[in-house]
């Protein structure tokens, strides 16, 4: 077995645990998924130092992410979705540990804790699917600056990162080998997506979903112009949708349903003109639904369902003169959640100014009210002025 080179042995009906002897210095491919294999992921796997591909979703696998994957500095496409792993994401699973890492889905395990800013270190990693765990906190505002999703289609992009990595001299040639057997079954815009072969290269998918993850959105997703869906819905976000969504030009599938959105939906969301899967119901936004070109393709009522402050003539619910204000283009103001502060430092400013008038005036006038004699002298002084 020491000439290993690939091993697939998914879609079978295996049980039991995988071995922990794993000493196979050639292998780059190891596919385990869609089987009835239990326990924990072996330690011993730290061995495959050469390793590109490692398939193991679908399965019963417990127990913790473990360490020895930090020795496969080579991975490309790590699957582990679909078992029943627990603990927290590590702190060194990161574009240091694994520069090479494209693919990375933990998609419907049991999960918990704060999604790590390491994370957000990965500079080739196109597809993110964290969904249906347990995770908490907030949603990183680093995955702004996660350089894979903006990512040009073409390999030539692909190559500079990569003469740039450590392996340099091994990767290329195995990385067009192996992205042409690899195969992942993702949701996008809704329905499971089979991508094979080139596909891979093209897909661009960060899925947060089915979490407990809470706060604001952060704006910064909206640098990721090359990003082609995203998926944050049914955890407990609050906030405002960012006024710059429209700056994700890429952008084909946008869930945002069952969080506590609040506000207008952003006129910028007309600019996306390749969006063609939209949800944005069971929250609490207002106002009226933007107009444009693209939102004309996208009035079916289930999208916009449990937002009864949302009105536009297809919802059967009329919009007031005042329902929406137009902003003009750049506008950042209190529509966006991540402005509040710049509201209430506005209201303080009027409370304040309004008080020192009221000290002001008063401080002038009651002086006439009560003292005779200065009111005398006033209304002599106007007298004169007024001769």
């Amino acid at each position: 077995m020491k000439s290993l080179w690939r091993l697939d042995l998914s879609k079978n009906n295996l049980s039991g645990s995988i071995p922990d002897c794993w000493d196979t210095p050639y292998l780059e491919r190891m596919d385990f998924s869609f089987n009835n294999l239990s326990g924990p992921i072996p330690s011993s796997i730290k061995h495959l130092n050469v390793l590109l591909s490692l398939h193991l979703s679908n399965n019963q696998l417990s127990g913790q992410i473990p360490h020895g994957l930090s020795y496969c500095g080579l991975l490309m496409f790590l699957d582990l979705g679909d078992n029943n792993l627990n603990g927290g994401i590590p702190t060194w699973m990161g574009g240091d540990t694994l520069p090479m890492l494209q693919v990375l889905r933990l998609t419907g395990n049991e999960l918990s804790g704060h999604i790590p800013p390491e994370i957000c270190s990965f500079q080739l990693v196109r597809l993110l699917d964290l969904s249906r765990n347990g995770l908490t906190g907030s949603i990183p505002p680093c995955f702004g600056l996660m350089t894979g999703f903006n990512l040009d289609k073409y390999r030539s992009d692909w190559s500079t990162l990569v003469s740039r990595s450590h392996f340099a001299s091994l990767s290329p040639p195995s990385m067009t080998a192996t992205g042409e057997r690899e195969h992942i079954t993702q949701v996008m815009k809704g329905v499971d997506s089979d991508y094979t072969q080139i596909a891979l290269q093209l897909v661009t998918i960060l899925d947060l979903s089915s979490n407990s993850l809470v706060g604001m959105l952060p704006k910064e997703l909206c640098n990721l112009f090359g990003l082609r869906g995203l998926n944050v819905s049914h955890n407990h976000l609050n906030g405002s949708i960012p006024y710059r969504i429209g700056d994700m030009t890429s952008i084909e599938s946008l869930d945002l349903s069952d969080n506590l959105l609040t506000g207008n939906i952003p006129t910028s969301i007309s600019a996306l003109t390749s969006l063609d899967h939209l949800n944005l119901s069971h929250n609490n936004l207002s106002g009226e639904i933007p107009k444009g070109s693209q939102m004309q393709t996208l009035q079916d009522p289930s999208i916009y369902a449990d937002n009864p402050l949302l009105c536009a003539d297809f919802l059967q619910r009329k919009c007031h003169s005042t329902a929406s204000i137009p902003h003009p283009p750049g506008y950042t103001g209190w529509e966006d959640g991540h402005d509040r502060g710049d509201r209430l430092e506005q209201l303080l400013f009027y409370a304040v100014m309004a008080l020192g008038f009221g000290c002001g005036f008063w401080g002038a006038i009651g002086s006439l009210v009560v003292n005779s004699k200065w009111r005398k002298a006033f209304f002599e002084f106007a007298a004169r002025v007024t001769d």
